[in-house]
């Protein structure tokens, strides 16, 4: 996920309490915790967040 996007819905999701900043740091923080940065990985991840998102809609 492209980080202004995150950003963005970080921001709108706690009503203006996040910022980029945070997003930042918990994108930092998730790499950490996973303990991989694989973008193939990535990006396999990020289409289930997408195939979950659509099934639930």
């Amino acid at each position: 996920m492209h980080m202004t996007h995150f950003a963005n819905l970080l921001k709108v999701n706690s009503h203006a309490h996040l910022a980029k900043e945070q997003a930042i740091e918990l994108r930092v923080l998730a790499q950490k915790s996973v303990g991989a940065n694989d973008s193939a990985l990535s990006i396999q991840i990020t289409h289930s967040i997408a195939q979950i998102e659509l099934l639930d809609s």
